[in-house]
């Protein structure tokens, strides 16, 4: 038998609700027949009656075997929205978050006008952080720094099909936590911007299946030990690496310790000044500090 777009609908939901509720199931299971049929939202409300053939079937089918093994929606279409961009994602590396793209805002709001900008991305995963205040700053200088092999090759992917040309981010490989050979040609730097692992290991129990199975441990979890054990080495960082008089920091962070982030920069005396930001929901989840003039 045959599937139309309409009957694929129906069975795909009722798959899904076992899982999700029926809002969910539905909103995933538009997306996969807008991406398997390259529909708009419009046209595939039109296209009930529309026959699928075997290879969309099968891949409708796939799709949703991997949404009921709790699987995210982007790794299985291989890419997600981020602001302006459409990125290559992949297990490797976190899905964006629209907080991150908050934090993003708020850099371009401050920076906007200003040329020559050099900013430093630290831990840069997908590259989502790095492309977006390429292409929002323009002429600025973006350097982009990853320790993880699969991150690293996510975020070369991205970057080689930006179209940004020469401002394309330059990828460097290398840790946070070390101040390397990666940090021998930077610039002075005008930004460091990061979203580190933050999250801590109690807070596990409370997380969605489909981000604690799929994506990767070493960018969500901070250590247990130490949970802060980033936040103090950007603050270090900063006072290491080459940077402009009055440089900016902007930092995303786990609202459950943002006052113990905020203590780290507040009480460092190569900071000016230090300051926490709410995300659209009101919690505490950004930083953003001053370094004291040279």
């Amino acid at each position: 038998m045959m599937h139309t777009v309409g009957s694929i609908q129906t069975e795909a939901l009722s798959r899904l609700s076992s899982l999700y509720t029926r809002e969910e199931a539905r909103s995933l299971v538009r997306i996969l027949l807008e991406e398997i049929l390259h529909l708009s939202r419009t046209q595939l409300l039109m296209a009930s009656e529309r026959p699928l053939d075997e290879g969309q079937e099968g891949q409708c089918w796939e799709a949703v075997r991997r949404l009921l093994h709790h699987e995210p929606i982007q790794y299985i279409l291989g890419h997600a929205p981020f602001g302006p961009l459409d990125l290559f994602v992949a297990p490797g590396v976190l899905i964006p978050r629209p907080e991150t793209e908050e934090l993003c805002s708020t850099i371009v709001e401050r920076h906007k006008g200003q040329k020559g900008v050099r900013i430093l991305d630290l831990g840069t995963g997908s590259g989502c952080i790095a492309l977006y205040l390429a292409q929002r700053l323009p002429q600025s200088e973006v350097f982009a720094l990853e320790k993880s092999d699969q991150a690293a090759t996510i975020a070369r992917r991205n970057f080689d099909r930006s179209g940004l040309g020469s401002s394309t981010p330059q990828l460097l490989r290398g840790d946070m936590l070390e101040v390397g050979s990666w940090a021998s040609s930077l610039p002075p730097l005008d930004i460091i911007v990061s979203n580190p692992p933050y999250i801590q290991l109690s807070e596990a129990v409370t997380m969605e299946p489909h981000v604690l199975e799929h994506e990767p441990h070493l960018a969500l979890f901070a250590p247990e030990a130490d949970p802060l054990l980033f936040y103090r080495a950007i603050c270090q960082l900063a006072a290491r690496l080459p940077m402009q008089s009055s440089a900016h920091i902007y930092l995303e962070l786990n609202a459950l310790l943002a006052e113990d982030t905020l203590a780290i920069f507040a009480e460092a005396p190569h900071i000016l000044s230090a300051s926490l930001l709410p995300d659209l929901s009101g919690k505490s989840r950004f930083l953003t500090a001053t370094l004291t003039p040279k």
